[in-house]
Parts: C-alpha cells; sequence; structure tokens
C-alpha cells in the first residue's frame, strides 16, 4: 500500500514510519547510534525488515533482522567487512523476504531464512538485486565492469555478456519481478542499458524527462515491472585542467550511426586540434572523411598527496607521464578517448580514492590511466 516506510540515518538508526511519512518513530536497535548505516530493505508486506550497518567505517557488517514490522529487532553474524571506500553496501530482498542478498563491494552474503542467519556467495559483488521469488538474481561484481548472474538463488554465478558496454563502470542495478527485464546505470560512462531477456541481449535506453549530462545514475528504484524507475544521480566534475589529450584533426557536427548516446562531442567542424580535459567520463571522437592518420598526444595523470598530522612533510606524487604518437584510424570511425584525473589527497593512512580510469586506492591514491579505444 506504501503506508510503511523505512530510512537509515547514520550514528542514529533506523526511522520507521506507517502514515507514508507523517510520522517517524526510531527502531529499538542496540547501540544503533554508534553505527554507520547504509541501507533498510523490507519484503513487500513491511513485515520483514533487513538493515546494514557496522560500528565503524571499516569492520564486520552488523545485519539486523525484523519480523514484525520493525518493533524488535535481531543481531546476524557477518563474515564480510564494511567500508565506505568499498562504497555502500545493498541489500535486495524477495517479495515474501525469505530470500535475501547483502553486498559490501568486495563481499557478498545469502540469507535463506528472512535474514536470520547469512553464508557467503561464491560472487564477490557491489550491488545485487532479485527477482519476486529470490531465484533469480544479477549483481555488479566489485570490478564494477561486469554483471553476474544466479537462477538457483545464489549458489551458482555465471557472467553475463554486456559487450555492448564493455568500457562501463557500473553504478546501480535493478530487475523486475519475472527476472526479465534488467536496468543497470553506469557512471563511466555515464548511460542506461537494459535487458527483456533476463540479460541473454542489451540496448541503450534513454530515461524520459532524464539527463546524465553533468550526472550518474547512482541508485535506481524500480516498480513491479522495472518499467518505471526512481533514479537517484550524483553529480560529476567536469574540471581538471592538469590532464589534457589531444586530437589534431577536425570535428564534424553530425552524430555517426551507431556512436555511443552520451558523451559525444559536438564541436565546430573547422577545429584542427581538439584538447580534451578529464570530465571522469567517456567522450568521443568521429574520424572525419578522408582522415586516415591522427597525431594524439596523451597526458595521465599524477596521483595525490600524502600528509600526517604530526609532521609538516608533505609526501609528493608521483607525476603521470606523456606519450605522442600518429595512429592509424578509418573515416567514420568512432574513437572513445578516456582521459585520467588526478588521484585523492591522503592523510594519517586514511586511504584516498585512486583518480578516474584505474588510478589505484592509496594514502596518496594513484592517477588515472589515459587511452583512446
Amino acid at each position: 500500500s506504501g503506508n510503511r516506510l523505512a530510512v537509515t540515518v547514520n550514528n542514529e538508526g533506523v526511522y520507521l514510519s506507517s502514515d507514508r511519512g507523517v510520522t517517524w518513530t526510531l527502531a529499538n536497535i542496540t547501540d544503533s547510534s554508534n553505527f554507520v548505516w547504509a541501507e533498510v530493505t523490507s519484503d513487500h508486506s513491511g513485515q520483514h525488515l533487513t538493515a546494514v550497518g557496522a560500528p565503524a567505517e571499516f569492520g564486520y557488517a552488523s545485519i539486523y533482522s525484523s519480523h514484525d514490522f520493525g518493533m524488535t529487532w535481531a543481531a546476524a553474524t557477518s563474515t564480510c567487512y564494511y567500508s565506505t571506500l568499498y562504497g555502500l553496501p545493498d541489500v535486495s530482498i524477495s517479495h515474501d523476504g525469505q530470500y535475501q542478498y547483502a553486498s559490501f563491494g568486495w563481499c557478498g552474503l545469502r540469507s535463506t531464512d528472512y535474514g536470520a542467519t547469512w553464508t557467503d556467495m561464491p560472487s564477490n559483488s557491489r550491488l545485487t538485486a532479485c527477482n519476486g521469488t529470490g531465484q533469480s538474481v544479477v549483481a555488479i561484481d566489485n570490478s564494477a565492469r561486469s554483471i553476474l548472474s544466479s537462477t538457483d538463488y545464489g549458489v551458482t554465478w555465471t557472467y553475463l555478456d554486456t559487450s555492448i558496454a564493455n568500457w562501463m563502470s557500473f553504478a546501480s542495478i535493478v530487475m523486475d519481478t519475472s527476472g526479465l527485464n534488467i536496468v543497470v546505470g553506469g557512471y563511466d560512462p555515464r548511460a542506461v542499458i537494459a535487458s527483456a531477456d533476463g540479460g541473454a541481449t542489451w540496448s541503450y535506453i534513454t530515461p524520459v524527462g532524464g539527463s546524465f549530462a553533468t550526472t550518474f545514475p547512482l541508485r535506481m528504484v524500480a516498480d513491479a515491472s522495472a518499467k518505471h524507475l526512481l533514479i537517484a544521480q550524483e553529480l560529476k566534475s567536469t574540471v581538471n585542467p592538469l590532464v589534457t589529450a589531444f586530437l589534431p584533426e577536425s570535428v564534424p557536427t553530425a552524430k555517426p550511426t551507431g556512436a555511443a548516446p552520451l558523451g559525444y562531442d559536438s564541436s565546430p567542424a573547422n577545429l584542427t586540434v581538439k584538447s580534451y580535459a578529464s570530465v571522469k567520463d567517456a567522450q568521443f571522437f568521429l574520424v572525419p572523411a578522408n582522415v586516415t592518420s591522427i597525431k594524439v598526444t596523451i597526458f595521465a595523470a599524477s596521483g595525490g598527496n600524502y600528509s600526517a598530522s604530526w609532521t609538516t612533510d608533505v609526501g609528493m606524487p608521483g607525476r603521470g607521464g606523456m606519450i605522442s604518437s600518429f595512429v592509424p584510424v578509418t573515416p567514420g570511425e568512432v574513437l572513445m578517448v578516456m582521459v585520467g584525473s588526478i588521484g585523492a589527497n591522503g592523510a594519517d593512512g586514511q586511504g584516498a580514492e585512486g583518480g578516474f580510469n584505474g588510478g589505484g586506492l592509496g594514502n596518496g591514491a594513484g592517477g588515472g590511466a589515459t587511452d583512446i579505444r
């Protein structure tokens, strides 16, 4: 009916509403104010709920379940660590609440008893989604580059063929009641792909009334058909002037047939030099007619600084490399330009996020690579 709602608030706990969000009460979970909370989900009736948190930003995840609409809660044992460096944990649940799947970025768990006990899944997943019965499950793996599928309640897994988006990093995933319709949002590049046959084939879709020009689909919520989506978007940085790639050829204004739907370059046709700064996303270049070779100069991104509170010294990062070469091309060919971004600065041993396009995590994170595909 939509009357019952549940949300998590860091260092507070799980809040419940039975009147469509007009009033809220704090669930009675022991020491909930000490937890970094990630998510709460429920079955269709609202009777069975599962919430995921942790006592610190890095530690064993805490999984709590309720079977009486949130009145009482019980803790379950978890073998997975929770860390915000791996992204927010995720829980998907069957319509009746019996089958549940939890993802922690590098570790996955499954429950077949309404969240009371959990066992390791053979797949390491960032996000999961299941159909109405819980038998069919899909997951974004820990690399964020592949999608896994299970048709036996998460016991065995196979990789789906997503070669249509073989350069994409996936950020969100939903599945309909039947398990046939799957929608996946990507942040590298910004796009959405969908399948109507359980992941056998895929196509790009453009959400009506939405735009990913400066954002990407961070999380999605779907109805039972997966045709109506609520998409939470995250703003992406468009400024990084220290990392640039150059394509010294003209750029036509006509969009090529079959080109990727987002990020296409539509600069004036009279340019002879084209510079690409890092936007933390894919960019595209259409080779003009009669052009069979272009000169490309590529700069990779530098790493981030490292500092510590007990010293004034600052660890300086390694600088990105540079290469220049002539590249053979075919008129009408669409090239994808991936420009790496600078790694984030780190301090006091806290891990920092690597730069776009392959930068590694670290106390002074690695810069991203720059390449043309």
